[in-house]
């Protein structure tokens, strides 16, 4: 996983002036993936959920 860098707008601001938001990370899966149009046919990377 990679730090990622994270921003508000000002209208988020004013809309949830109290909200602190977490950390979060990017994260970056291995393997390789092809992709027909807008959908992918292969994936050789383990598979994982994030919950």
């Amino acid at each position: 996983m990679k730090d990622v860098e994270v921003s508000i707008s000002e209208e988020f601001s004013d809309w949830h002036p109290d909200l602190v938001l977490p950390n979060f990370y990017r994260l970056v899966p291995k393997g390789k993936v092809t992709l027909e149009g807008n959908l992918y046919s292969t994936w050789t990377g383990d598979d994982f959920s994030v919950s």
